[in-house]
């Protein structure tokens, strides 16, 4: 599996040294959730159809010793877990995960990784009902605010939203980055910024096969205020590269992105 170095490439340490048997699905791979501390971390570990999170903490630049939590075997069990997300929300013993098995289902939760108590969760809004999947998700700097990047609907008439979750009051949030409503958009990543309330984004659109000039299909950098769910093109002439999620970064000051 991945390895931990505190980032000396010399002092790599082997998180799991088992070999990786796709066959029979023993071991799956995908994110980390780490606390924001650094201090320990959070994965999936797979054996003979049953799935189980293990937690591993960091003490003075040693990792520790794996300890299973109390979750995992009533949720992901006889399913091969194609895809997972995970993410540690700040200032708690809280993860959200969410899943895609083989069988084609979909679910996400949030955890205590203390009590295994857990919180179903699900996306879709009175009005919607296509198929939602998370992508990836990132908690805001306070832990209030839980900003998912969500893939509505099947190939190939799918497309990406900003779906923004307030866990203190329920409320939501959806954001679309087509200005002119027409053809399918996609959020490419996105980052918090320390004010816990706006977000920078990478976006674009892409035009149906009926209306060339409808939208143009260009990844451009948007400041997001989700609350009033309005997306601003910081520079609106000025094309960005989609590339993978992680790709942007905020400041702890708020003043660069």
């Amino acid at each position: 599996m991945n390895v931990n170095s505190n980032g000396d490439p010399d002092k790599e340490k082997q998180i799991e040294d088992s070999a990786y048997s796709p066959e029979k699905y023993d071991w799956v791979y995908s994110t980390l959730a780490v606390k924001p501390d650094g201090s320990e971390f959070v994965y999936v570990k797979a054996k003979d159809g049953t799935y189980q999170f293990i937690r591993r903490k960091i003490v003075q630049g040693q990792l520790g010793e794996g300890q299973l939590l109390p979750i995992g075997a009533g949720m992901l069990k006889n399913h091969n877990v194609m895809w997972y997300e995970m993410a540690w929300r700040p200032y708690t013993e809280q993860i959200f995960f969410a899943g895609h098995d083989e069988t084609g289902t979909d679910q996400s939760f949030l955890f205590d990784i203390n009590t295994g108590k857990f919180c179903v969760l699900d996306f879709k809004t009175s009005t919607q009902s296509q198929l939602q999947r998370v992508s990836y998700a990132h908690w805001s700097p306070d832990g209030r605010y839980l900003a998912i990047v969500r893939m509505v609907g099947g190939y190939p008439e799918s497309f990406t939203d900003l779906f923004v979750m307030d866990v203190a009051t329920g409320n939501s949030y959806t954001l679309a980055f087509s200005p002119d409503g027409e053809g399918r958009h996609f959020v490419g990543d996105i980052a918090w910024a320390p004010d816990n309330y706006h977000l920078v984004a990478i976006g674009r659109t892409v035009a149906p096969p009926h209306c060339d000039l409808c939208a143009d299909d260009v990844n451009r950098l948007y400041l997001v205020d989700f609350i009033s769910r309005k997306a601003d093109l910081i520079f609106p002439t000025f094309q960005i590269s989609g590339g993978d999620p992680g790709n942007l970064a905020w400041s702890p000051d708020g003043t660069k992105i």
